[in-house]
C-alpha cells in the first residue's frame, strides 16, 4: 500500500491532523501550502465533491496560493 496523505487548506490542517491522529495515525495531513510548487500529487478522491478533472488542478508553474485560498472561503 502506498502512503496516504490528506491535503487540506492551511486553516484546516491543525484541526484535521489532531482528529486523524486518533482515528488514522498513519494518515499524514499536509497543507497545500506545505507542498513544493513542483510536487506532483495524485488525487484519489475529493471529500464532499466529485473528483476534479485533470485541467481543474493548479499546474505547478501557475499555482497562486491566494487564489487557491479564496476558493475555500
Amino acid at each position: 500500500a502506498q502512503p496516504l496523505a490528506l491535503i487540506v487548506q492551511p486553516r484546516a490542517r491543525r484541526a484535521l491532523a489532531a482528529l486523524l491522529k486518533l482515528r488514522a495515525p498513519a494518515c499524514v495531513v499536509l497543507s497545500i501550502a506545505e507542498l513544493p510548487v513542483a510536487q506532483p500529487i495524485e488525487v484519489i478522491s475529493v471529500i464532499g465533491g466529485q473528483p476534479p478533472s485533470a485541467g481543474a488542478l493548479p499546474q505547478p508553474d501557475t499555482y497562486d496560493s491566494q487564489a487557491f485560498e479564496s476558493m475555500a472561503a
